[in-house]
């Protein structure tokens, strides 16, 4: 999917179409204030978000509120007791806290590229198609720790 944030100040907004009213629309994303914006076109969607941000900024100093910022850095995740319990075993095995255990998770999720960079970067090109069938394997994710173990028998062989 494509991605269609808007970006202002560390703040994002969505676009959306609406075919009805024939017109773009969004609102500020990932705070708890509702401040929405409009517009007939790109241009006029991606200045409507920056005045709308500014405006709520300005707006948040006059009233003397401290602005919502876009994720605090915490929040609950209800995963079920079963996962819950392997994500647990897992964190445990590899010498790590739960929660971090969940932030490497995410951040394999949010930066898919990266993953392959450090496998590229502790294998080298060359070997890097045989270690992502591995890596692909691995239950639970990327574990660079898996990853140099299994392939320490073919940097050997060769």
């Amino acid at each position: 999917m494509k991605d269609n944030l808007l970006s202002h100040k560390d703040y994002l907004g969505s676009v959306r179409v609406s075919i009805e009213d024939g017109c773009l629309h969004g609102k500020i994303e990932f705070i708890d204030d509702l401040v929405t914006y409009e517009g007939e076109t790109v241009q006029d969607i991606r200045a409507a978000f920056v005045e709308a941000v500014d405006f709520y900024l300005a707006d948040c100093l006059a009233r003397g509120v401290k602005p919502s910022t876009t994720c605090k850095g915490s929040f609950s995740v209800r995963i079920g007791e079963q996962l819950h319990k392997e994500a647990a075993i897992a964190a445990h095995r590899n010498g790590i806290s739960l929660n971090e255990f969940v932030k490497l998770a995410i951040h394999e999720k949010a930066h898919p590229l990266e993953i392959r960079s450090v496998v590229d970067a502790i294998v080298g090109r060359s070997k890097t198609y045989q270690l992502r069938q591995t890596v692909d394997e691995i239950d639970g994710g990327y574990d660079e720790q898996a990853i140099i173990v299994r392939t320490e028998p073919s940097r050997l062989s060769h």
